[in-house]
């Protein structure tokens, strides 16, 4: 009964209607089965926030940190409600995920992304940058750090400081 309502489920993950999609996605969250954490995880991505949302909110009531790195990315997301439900979502998955190489990779697309960025996304990425453990322990590393940071203070690109 389980693998026909899992099965079903996974059609309608991938369904054109976004209803569809929706209603999928929060019917996985729901099940006793952690098989639907994959679906859950494709559902990152999609393209309608609710569903997104959703998907971060299964991921979460499941209890599936081994998701965590899946959740980084949408911390760069476009749609704020996403970023801030992925930020959550991440606190209450792997409380330690500013200290992961999926964090420390961030930094260079943060960089990117808060140049000639609004207020609002520059204050995101700085937050953000300030939560993220770099790990400096050497000079070199501190100056490679420091060629990330450098342009979410000013509009230089990253190109431009060698």
């Amino acid at each position: 009964m389980l693998w026909w309502t899992l099965r079903r489920l996974q059609s309608r993950v991938t369904s054109p209607d976004y209803r569809e999609r929706l209603s999928a996605v929060q019917s996985l969250a729901g099940l006793p089965d952690r098989r639907g954490v994959e679906f859950l995880r494709r559902a990152l991505n999609d393209a309608d926030p609710d569903v997104t949302q959703a998907a971060i909110a299964g991921l979460t009531t499941l209890g599936a940190s081994g998701a965590a790195p899946d959740v980084v990315p949408l911390l760069l997301d476009d749609r704020e409600d996403v970023r801030r439900s992925a930020r959550e979502a991440l606190h209450a998955l792997d409380p330690a995920w500013t200290a992961t190489a999926a964090a420390r990779d961030l930094i260079p697309l943060l960089a990117e992304r808060s140049i000639g960025a609004d207020e609002g996304k520059r204050r995101w990425a700085l937050d953000l940058l300030d939560r993220i453990d770099v790990g400096w322990k050497t000079g070199a590393q501190t100056a490679q750090a420091a060629r990330q940071v450098v342009p979410f203070l000013t509009d230089l690109p990253p190109s431009a400081l060698g």
